[in-house]
Order: structure tokens, then sequence, then C-alpha cells
């Protein structure tokens, strides 16, 4: 596996991840009607776009540098998703 494809990767966990917490919200809400609203509104805003991207961060860093990326991707996926909450 090489880097480029790693990354790839941790971009659409990162992005699954942000769609569960806003979906978690929405349950929690009853904003059913409006989740895709909901859901835009999530994605464009920077700080919990920021938030979300600072927990992968340290998942990115190791991909980077390390060269054993398979072992980096089977550490990642069982720690997946990051033990703290963004909300």
């Amino acid at each position: 596996m090489d880097k480029e494809l790693a990354n790839r990767l941790l971009d659409a966990v990162e992005k699954l991840y942000l769609e569960n917490l806003v979906f978690r919200a929405a349950l929690q809400k009853g904003r059913w009607a409006a989740m895709d609203k909901v859901l835009a509104e999530a994605q464009a805003d920077p700080e919990l776009t920021v938030r979300v991207q600072k927990q992968f961060a340290p998942v990115r860093e190791r991909i980077r540098q390390d060269s054993d990326l398979e072992q980096v991707i089977q550490e990642f996926l069982q720690a997946v998703p990051p033990k703290k909450d963004v909300n």
C-alpha cells in the first residue's frame, strides 16, 4: 500500500466519521427531515472540520513517517472510531 492510497483511505474515513456525528445529532434532535441540510452545514463548518481532522492527524503523521504502512493501517482500523468525541 502506498502513502497516497493510505491518505485517501483516511480521507474517506474522516468524511464518514463526520457524517456519523451529524446522523447521531439528528437522531437526538429528531431532525430527519432536514438531514441533507444539516449534513451540508456540518461539512461546511470549518471549526467542526478542523476538530475532526485533528482527531485523525496522528494517523496521518504516522502514514507520512512510517515505512510499514500496513501496520499503521491495521492499528488504525483496530482503533476506529477515535475514542474522543468531537461534540
